[in-house]
């Protein structure tokens, strides 16, 4: 049976007064006896059974009540029961990783102090009699009163939120205030749906079975307080004018209107389309009363029209919802199968908007028109569609809900955001219905509020909600969000939507929870279990980084502190992810020679070779001794002997998979104690390079209080999502070159094709090289035939194989979309005449840069370093392949492109020349 080792960091929650384990997050903390094949249907009560004794279990009736499934996750799902009744809110979730049914997570929702004598036999009244009951005390109050089938519970009280709704209809305030009960007791309670008209609204009444009195009243309404008029995503970001507002002329906010497909349209009755289809309907569903456009060619509204409401809320819901059925999460595409009816012109025309379930009928949502209308801004229509997408799912978030649908709003519309204008407000059109109100300050992704703030239990729910918003937002800058690259952007919304989105099959609801700090930790922590299933970990430390930075705790990993980083480029500080550029560690070095046995030895030959001082390109097919920098940003030693470093090389180039392309160089364990917020070297690795004038460098450090996470990432994967999402791991990418100024250099690399077959794009950056150097690249003719399209590079010759382009000095060279098959390698050579206004010794980098599938794959910087005529180095010359220095007999009848520099003879040796007979007779082989 399956048994959970409880650790003592934070992948583990416990009860403060029971001691049972509350939450636990990682298949690594669950043994599974040597042999034993795990299934489905069995795997979570055996692992009930086998730790019964952590989750405090005896006594307590459990019964399984739904299975849910995610594309990488199933969780089971149990209600807790006493005396036969279910027990309001307490749940256990217990979820495994679909792969191999491994135990990933169990979140605890039970409560462990319930009188033995509340049960059914207290009930003093009856179904009839409690419907009876509510009927005299509220058919004077509402016009119409519609109940559902009450059901009997054990439930505890906790406090009604009551905060935070913005312009609520005053009936909500009037119903809560009818709550009777006591905070932390528990009684026997009817649970009562009713739903109302004049005033509307839609109630969940918990009556004491015993005495008939009002123990809770909630508000089954989810409500949003952000509005917009919004048109690609909306006048603010697409005009970039923070100036416009509702009260702008007309024809102003025409100039914002965009022409879109509305998909999916039903067909039309009698010649004439209506605005539903597959996934959206307009309706009719709450006053004021405003029929849905109907017309038998488009619906080309002005931006002031009230029907360009409708035509706002059918495409925008229309693009969303399939777009989160593209998510592949089971739980949602098996409950979102029909249209969701929409009422853009609802809610009394007040200045807010909700979704709601109804007792009979379909779920549906409304949009207010006062202020900007709500139905006007895709950031609304978003947020309010967010409340419905965790019905569907089956979890209720409270305020953490509310600010994952604002950061759904923000991060999915980023994709319609084109100048990337106010990007982290969720909705900036709808703060703008005057010109100058702001009501919403605090609903952004970018808040400076923290979970672990003093006033953060005294925060209202949008608030609280926001802090969570900007963690996810955070997430999201780092795994891509930050990039210039939109596609890059894309994708790393889409991850952190499909993450939360299977995260929520694997928690309880948020209803019942006292301590909001408490229950943020367990939906990090869920998403990190999440994380694992999906991807074996990939974006674990992101994740823990972005709540980390919002005070959800103070551990830099989640085992401790201890937290070793290489870093990946000059300004990287170890914060996860790792700068864009991160390919450039200077804490990876190469030395051509081995270090003295004892540096105080004359006699030694290796005397005077010191490891730090600095990078030496690698001689080719001899060894070369790599070292590797770690730091400790912990606040705990990394004691000597619990941590290794593995090295790697790779032929470099862009498009790299790990580990396919990576070859080891070894391990070796660090034997001194890195101190907190100190560093050590660690080498040499010893190995013979075998590519001429490359290096693709890479180096993991590795323990088990601070484990990378190559060791648990599933599959192949993209190299660089590696280096700049683990700051175990580090990089040097470069291309060193010398040149002379006038001089001629020649290199190459390699293009890859991933694991599926891909759409790639060649971007070679030479704008910082003077306009008188020129390229000359010899690649694959069928790369430039196949392509979509070419700028910056001009067709110099070709043939039925090889294509050759050139490309000029401070210039880029673009090949767009050509396809590559599974794996498929290209070789692409570039020879280099370098400008004659060089200055001596700068270096010009020219950056290479591979997209695939619209999405950055890997870059290299080749670095060519202007070399004048000097006694330092020696000049190969590729005509003769003889090595001279300047004072050869021959030096002056040798043309500037025929002298390559080089610092050391053996460099040249290395790469096949011979020293002149004249100059360097030591080095010349007759």
């Amino acid at each position: 049976m399956p048994k959970l080792n409880p650790s003592q960091d934070m992948r583990t929650t416990y009860d403060e007064e029971t001691g049972a384990v509350r939450s636990f997050f990682g298949t690594e903390l669950v043994e599974v006896p040597a042999g034993a094949t795990l299934e489905a249907k069995k795997a979570p009560e055996q692992f009930l059974k086998a730790n019964k004794d952590l989750f405090k279990l005896d006594g307590i009736s459990l019964t399984e009540t739904e299975t849910v499934e995610g594309s990488s996750t199933r969780s089971v799902r149990y209600q807790q029961e006493h005396n036969t009744l279910p027990v309001y809110g307490a749940e256990m979730v217990v979820s495994m990783r679909k792969s191999d049914n491994q135990i990933s997570s169990a979140v605890n929702g039970i409560d462990y102090d319930l009188p033995p004598s509340l049960g059914p036999a207290q009930a003093q009244l009856t179904e009839d009699a409690v419907i009876e009951q509510l009927t005299d005390r509220f058919e004077t109050r509402f016009d119409t009163l519609e109940f559902g089938t009450p059901n009997l519970f054990v439930y505890r009280h906790r406090p009604v939120d009551a905060d935070g709704v913005m312009n609520a209809p005053a009936i909500r305030g009037e119903m809560l205030g009818l709550t009777e009960g006591t905070v932390g007791q528990p009684y026997l309670v009817w649970q009562v749906f009713m739903d109302t008209t004049g005033p509307d609204g839609q109630w969940e009444l918990l009556v004491d079975a015993s005495n008939g009195k009002l123990v809770a009243v909630k508000d089954r309404r989810r409500y949003a307080t952000l509005k917009g008029n919004v048109f690609w995503p909306d006048p603010i970001r697409s005009s970039q004018n923070d100036n416009l507002s509702w009260s702008t002329l007309e024809s102003t906010l025409n100039n914002e209107l965009k022409e879109v497909d509305l998909l999916n349209l039903t067909s039309p009755s009698n010649g004439k389309y209506k605005l539903e289809g597959t996934w959206v309907k307009n309706a009719e569903r709450e006053s004021p009363t405003f029929a849905p456009p109907e017309a038998t060619s488009n619906f080309k509204f002005t931006a002031k029209k009230r029907k360009l409401l409708n035509v706002m809320v059918y495409f925008y819901l229309d693009e969303l919802i399939r777009y989160l059925r593209d998510r592949n999460l089971t739980a949602y595409n098996n409950a979102a199968t029909s249209a969701i009816e929409v009422d853009p012109q609802g809610f009394s025309g007040e200045d807010n908007s909700h979704f709601v379930v109804p007792v009979s009928g379909s779920m549906f949502i409304a949009f207010g028109e006062g202020g900007v209308p709500d139905a006007a801004d895709p950031g609304v229509i978003v947020h309010e569609y967010g409340h419905a997408l965790h019905y569907l799912i089956g979890s209720e978030q409270t305020s953490y809900e509310e600010g994952f649908n604002d950061f759904l709003a923000a991060a999915w519309l980023d994709r319609f955001n084109v100048h990337q204008f106010q990007r982290e407000e969720a909705m900036p059109w709808d703060q703008h219905f005057s010109g100058t109100s702001h009501w919403g300050p605090t609903r952004r992704m970018d808040l400076s509020h923290r979970f672990d703030d003093s006033g953060f239990a005294g925060y209202g729910m949008y608030l609280k909600g926001n802090v969570l918003a900007t963690a996810l937002w955070d997430i999201f800058l780092n795994i891509g969000g930050d990039s210039d690259i939109a596609a890059v952007r894309e994708a790393a919304a889409n991850r952190v939507i499909s993450t939360y989105m299977e995260m929520l099959t694997t928690v309880v609801d948020n209803t019942s929870s006292t301590n909001q700090f408490n229950h943020a930790r367990v939906l990090a922590n869920a998403l990190i279990a999440i994380d694992g299933n999906r991807t074996g970990g990939l974006h674990k430390k992101v994740i823990w980084d972005a709540f980390r930075r919002r005070g959800l705790w103070t551990n830099l990993t989640q085992i401790g502190n201890v937290d070793l980083y290489i870093r990946d480029s000059a300004g990287d500080t170890g914060a996860h992810a790792s700068p864009q550029v991160h390919w450039h560690s200077p804490d990876i070095w190469v030395r051509n020679n081995p270090p003295p046995a004892d540096p105080t030895d004359p006699t030694d030959p290796n005397f005077g070779e010191n490891p730090d001082d600095g990078h030496q390109p690698p001689i080719n097919n001899v060894p070369n001794y790599l070292y590797v920098n770690v730091h400790n940003r912990g606040t705990q030693a990394a004691q000597a002997g619990t941590f290794s470093v593995e090295a790697f090389n790779c032929n470099p180039g862009t498009g790299m998979l790990w580990p396919t392309h990576f070859n080891s160089m070894g391990t070796l364990t660090i034997t001194q104690a890195i101190p907190a917020s100190g560093s050590a070297r660690i080498g040499p690795f010893i190995w013979t390079p075998q590519i001429v004038d490359h290096e693709c460098l890479l180096a993991v450090v590795n323990g088990a209080s601070d484990p990378a996470i190559t060791a648990t990432v599933s599959g192949v994967v993209d190299h660089w999502k590696l280096v700049r999402f683990d700051n175990n791991v580090g990089q040097r990418n470069v291309s060193p070159q010398n040149a002379v100024p006038g001089g001629k250099t020649k290199t190459s690399f390699m293009i890859r094709g991933t694991t599926h077959p891909s759409i790639n794009t060649l971007n070679i950056d030479a704008s910082e090289l003077p306009s008188d150097t020129s390229f000359t690249l010899r690649l694959a003719r069928t790369l430039v035939d196949e392509a979509a399209s070419m700028s910056g590079f001009q067709v110099q010759s070709s043939n039925s194989r090889w294509m050759y382009l050139s490309l000029e000095g401070g210039a880029i060279g673009r090949l767009e979309d050509f396809p590559l098959a599974t794996r498929e390698e290209k070789n692409v050579s570039m020879e280099i005449d370098f400008s004659h206004q060089a200055e001596d010794m700068k270096v010009y980098p020219i950056v290479i840069g591979q997209e695939q599938d619209g999405v950055l794959a890997g870059q290299l910087t080749i670095e060519i370093t202007a070399v004048k005529e000097s006694e330092d180095y020696v000049y190969g010359n590729p005509r003769s392949m003889e090595l001279h220095t300047i004072h050869c007999p021959y030096w002056p009848r040798i043309s500037q492109k025929n002298k390559i520099p080089f610092a050391r003879v053996q460099d040249g040796l290395a790469r096949g020349y011979d020293g002149c007979a004249f100059c360097l007779p030591e080095y010349h082989i007759d």
